[in-house]
């Protein structure tokens, strides 16, 4: 019978191993919405502007938006856009949420 060799396990004293890692998702402190994730140390409080809970995949034309408790919301997105009031004025769209909701529609009402 063969002797077999014998291999000290490895051991390499300069090489320290990553601590683990929690994913840690931030939200704008202003407006909630989603704005990415991070590995942060267990041991770390999440930060006030952060959740360990996992939000939902984004879509075009929607805003990921923390509630501020327990989950995330998919509000329309229409930042950046021309819509009009009941007069006919336009309006640029400059926070989340629905134009409808305050009034106002996407096209000039008809003269």
């Amino acid at each position: 019978m063969a002797e077999e060799e014998f291999f000290p396990p490895l051991f390499f004293p300069d090489i320290v191993p990553d601590p683990p890692t929690l994913l840690t998702h931030f939200f704008d402190p202003v407006t909630k919405e989603y704005a990415g994730s991070a590995m942060i140390p267990p041991d770390q409080p999440t930060p006030e502007s952060a959740t360990k809970v996992e939000p939902m995949p984004s879509r075009t034309g929607f805003a990921i938006v923390w509630d501020g408790s327990d989950y995330w919301n998919m509000l329309k997105d229409c930042r950046g856009q021309t819509w009009y009031d009941a007069q006919g004025n336009p309006v640029k769209i400059t926070e989340i949420g629905d134009p409808v909701d305050i009034g106002l529609t996407p096209q000039p009402p008809p003269e």
